[in-house]
């Protein structure tokens, strides 16, 4: 059983487990570690490298997420063969394109993990008018190289068909409607977060809100009806998107703000927001006219984990973490890349509920 080949460096920004995880991956690109080899245990190698053992575990569930390691109870940690890795061509379908902050981490994160393992990713972008073309890149794509598997994010609408017509093997990201064709699907729960959302809102006194929100406007209303709040909900889709300034997301969040000073005689006790800088316009536009938070409204947002913005207090939040879900994508893409198998277990991300300083208890 070889000792490990590398040493992490503490003085270095890189968090722990991913030196870990590009320690072990270096070493087998170089064939210091070859495929077969029994790597020592979860214990040994934390004391090794001096550090906790959840740290390596971590390390090692993500290499062995992108098929570059294989652990197992009798056998124990090993290098897998990188064979299959090496061959797999994923065509990677995806509405979003780099849109926002999670669209970009998450992609990349999804990206980097796969082409890190070996695998060749060819990006489509797909929209509307592709859609309605009859995607015309993705047969440009399929022309030119098979494909050992593809992942759709978003959608589908169609590309799941097209797919499936021509015999391909697919997994669906973050559908907003359900595909019946895909193999397994990664996907985020938000009863879950809503429920402690809506819980923790009731508490602080609110007993009615306006949430300005996109796909999730079912499980935020159901939460929150039981816990006796009521809800009125906007589309955020349907608002007027603001072409100037250097945050339009936010600009169209201040005008919301004064649209509501200005047309409603009584603001609801709670505001909630699928998107944190529209939060900040819109807060922005409350307090300028003298509207105390949390004390005359409470405010509540989605944010993403690394990407909050500055606001006078943290708010009270969902927080996305679009790393880890591109993770979770690429370690079920390179599971089913490399095996043949009719389906996998699909893999459901929570997003986290933090109570911050935007809401509290009514006195």
């Amino acid at each position: 059983m070889p000792r490990l080949p590398f040493a992490i460096n503490r003085d270095d920004a890189l968090p722990l487990t991913e030196q870990i995880a590009r320690g072990v991956r270096a070493s087998i690109q170089a064939g210091v570690l070859k495929v077969g080899d029994r790597l020592p245990t979860i214990l040994e190698m934390a004391s090794e490298l001096n550090v906790s053992p959840m740290i390596v575990r971590n390390a090692v569930r993500r290499l062995v997420e992108s098929g570059e390691l294989s652990a197992r109870r009798k056998t124990g940690i090993r290098v897998a063969a990188a064979e299959g890795a090496a061959r797999a061509h994923i065509l990677y379908a995806t509405w979003s394109g780099a849109v926002s902050y999670y669209f970009a981490a998450r992609d990349h994160a999804f990206l980097t993990r796969l082409r890190e393992g070996g695998f060749h990713v060819t990006v489509v972008y797909i929209d509307g008018r592709e859609a309605a073309a009859g995607y015309p890149h993705m047969k440009r794509v399929l022309d030119i190289q098979p494909v050992s598997l593809a992942v759709i994010s978003g959608g589908p609408f169609g590309a799941d068909a097209f797919l499936a017509e021509r015999g391909i093997r697919f997994v669906h990201a973050f559908p907003v409607s359900p595909s019946a064709g895909a193999m397994a699907v990664v996907d985020i729960d938000w009863k879950v977060p809503m429920r402690r959302l809506a819980r923790h809102c009731a508490s602080c006194g609110n007993r009615s809100a306006l949430a300005y929100v996109e796909l999730q406007a079912q499980p935020l209303k159901d939460a929150m009806t039981s816990f006796g709040i009521d809800m009125e909900v906007v589309d955020m889709d349907g608002l007027p998107r603001i072409a100037d300034g250097c945050n339009p997301v936010e600009q169209s969040g201040f005008c919301e703000g004064r649209k509501l000073l200005a047309e409603r005689p009584k603001l609801p006790d709670l505001i909630y927001s699928a998107d944190d800088f529209f939060s900040r316009g819109l807060m922005m536009a409350l307090v300028t006219e003298g509207v105390r938070i949390p004390q005359d409204i409470q405010f509540a947002t989605q944010c993403n984990v690394g990407n909050i913005p500055v606001f006078a207090r943290k708010p009270t939040r969902i927080e996305m973490d679009p790393q880890r879900d591109g993770l979770a994508m690429a370690g079920l893409a390179a599971r089913a890349a490399v095996a043949d198998r009719k389906s996998y277990s699909s893999v459901i991300r929570i997003p986290k509920f933090v109570a911050g300083g935007t809401t509290r208890r009514r006195s």
